[in-house]
């Protein structure tokens, strides 16, 4: 079964995006897939949707990178998400608001469930409660 993966860059003056897509922990090269990005635009930025073949129980990790410029990273778009191929479910969207290409192209899609989804934010907030409950 295909599931369409989108994945690649962005430089801005305010900001930077680096979505990474990972089959089975195979970092997912362009190789066969079509750009999303139109040619005028892809000096700043470099989008890719690429179709991967899966199978049954096969995982795939989206690692999405977000800095402010002057800022740090922004906590509420930078995440990591788990999805494990199933065929049972029918096709789904993942989409995480103002992350990748946008124009309706979603990071994911095809039969996949969501395994897990954390933020930046996320990640230390539960430090932060891991240390208050230590002490």
């Amino acid at each position: 079964m295909i599931v369409h993966c989108q994945f690649g860059h962005a430089r801005y003056m305010t900001e930077g995006q680096l979505i990474e897509v990972y089959h089975n922990n195979v970092k997912l090269t362009m190789e066969g897939g079509d750009y999303l990005t139109p040619m005028s635009s892809r000096k700043t930025k470099m989008f890719y949707l690429k179709p991967v073949e899966c199978k049954e129980g096969d995982l795939l990790k989206v690692d999405c990178k977000v800095g402010l410029r002057l800022l740090g990273e922004d906590e509420d778009r930078t995440f990591q998400a788990l999805f494990k191929v199933d065929s049972t479910i029918q096709d789904k969207h993942f989409v995480f608001p103002k992350v990748g290409y946008g124009y309706g192209f979603p990071i994911l899609k095809g039969s996949i469930d969501q395994i897990s989804l954390i933020t930046a934010k996320d990640k230390r907030l539960q430090a932060i409660k891991t240390k208050m409950e230590q002490q």
